[in-house]
């Protein structure tokens, strides 16, 4: 071959070099257009007595703090901040159910104000009330959630599983029950996370995981409102 020859071949070769890099990159960016991602934002709550004086409520807002019913159903908002729809959501919980049930069971005895039944039920004993509050402590998989769809820019709630509400409530009760001080915000090591999976409108699988930090904050006697603390829950993707 000539020269010229080599010379044609080149720019041929490099021609279809720069389409093939421009096709990958359109594709990247098509498939980067329709990519979902789910956020959890940071949350905030108020631990609250309910009209029975069992420190079982955990609400968000003052509206929420003068509501009578018995208990509070917290929950957290995932929001996708990604530009494509996400669908086939689940919610898998990850929290040391084992520490929770161990706590509650050394600070009710220490406090008198929490008795166990079960290895999964308690209940927090009331002066009025010989059968008392019960509440349960499950395991992680039976806090599960199975979501259809997510569009882009909307948000949907999810549930604070209840052996994590009741942690949060009655361990910092309890503690500050027990010491009769009030402390500031301190870590709880619930070994808390979260592990989302979702499919995307090319029905490709994507996974996130959380982790979630707990600091709390109470003790000493409730507020006429029936406040005796609160916490924050801070969210950050691995």
């Amino acid at each position: 071959m000539t020269i010229s020859d080599w010379v044609t071949l080149s720019v041929g070769v490099a021609a279809i070099i720069v389409a093939v890099v421009a096709l990958l990159e359109t594709r990247a960016t098509r498939l980067a257009s329709f990519r979902p991602r789910l956020f959890l934002a940071d949350a905030r709550f108020y631990m609250q007595l309910n009209s029975r004086n069992v420190p079982c409520r955990l609400v968000e807002s003052l509206e929420e703090l003068k509501a009578s019913d018995l208990e509070s159903h917290s929950r957290f908002r995932l929001t996708n901040v990604g530009l494509g729809a996400a669908h086939s959501i689940s919610v898998h919980w990850k929290f040391d159910a084992e520490y929770i049930r161990s706590t509650l069971s050394r600070l009710g005895k220490e406090s008198g104000l929490v008795g166990q039944s079960s290895e999964h039920q308690f209940f927090f004993r009331r002066e009025d009330d010989r059968i008392g509050f019960g509440f349960v402590v499950m395991d992680p998989s039976e806090s599960d959630e199975i979501r259809s769809f997510l569009a882009p820019g909307k948000d949907l709630s999810i549930l604070v599983p209840d052996a994590v509400k009741n942690a949060i409530t009655f361990i910092s009760y309890l503690e500050g029950f027990t010491h009769r001080v009030r402390h500031d915000f301190v870590s709880m090591p619930l070994c808390l996370g979260v592990n989302i999976a979702f499919r995307d409108i090319a029905d490709k699988v994507h996974e996130q995981t959380i982790s979630i930090e707990i600091e709390a904050y109470g003790g000493g006697d409730p507020l006429p409102s029936g406040v005796y603390g609160s916490t924050r829950l801070t969210f950050e993707i691995r």
